[in-house]
């Protein structure tokens, strides 16, 4: 092998053996997108964590933040999702209900005192100020020739 063929072979060798290990030594990998029939989640011990497939996720265990469903199912049967506690005792719920339901009927107006004063509407246009006429004036001589010149 001459030496020029040694300096085109070799960088390319290891350019090969570094692109090849890259990610063994980094212990990651960045893609944009993944495209594959199943993926498949270990655990640090090696057993499966999850499974994502065609049919969807397979866990054991799912934390997650936030979920957004537009419904819920269990072994195939629709689940109602359960009602939040209000935290009331449940002697004190009725007592609320009733409160809300007070508070939905119309009320009686007010004495009179105790209103606001409405606003006045304005008029559509304001009025026109009228000229001012300054009068004769005897100081400023006027630039208009006298009417019978």
């Amino acid at each position: 092998m001459s030496e020029r063929e040694r300096w085109i072979v070799y960088p390319l060798l290891f350019l090969a053996l570094g692109a090849a290990l890259r990610d063994k030594l980094l212990k990651q990998t960045v893609a944009d997108q993944v495209i594959c029939r199943q993926l498949v989640v270990n655990n640090e011990a090696g057993r499966i964590a999850a499974v994502i497939n065609g049919e969807g996720l397979q866990t054991e265990r799912l934390k997650a933040g936030l979920v957004d469903a537009d419904r819920f199912q269990q072994s195939g049967r629709p689940l109602r999702p359960q009602q939040q506690s209000s935290g009331f005792p449940a002697q004190l719920m009725p007592l609320l209900r009733a409160f809300q339901g007070a508070a939905a009927a119309p009320s009686p107006q007010p004495p009179e005192v105790l209103r606001q004063p409405q606003p006045r509407e304005l008029p559509a246009e304001p009025p026109t100020p009228k000229p001012i006429d300054p009068g004769p004036s005897d100081s400023v001589p006027s630039a208009d020739p006298p009417a019978g010149a």
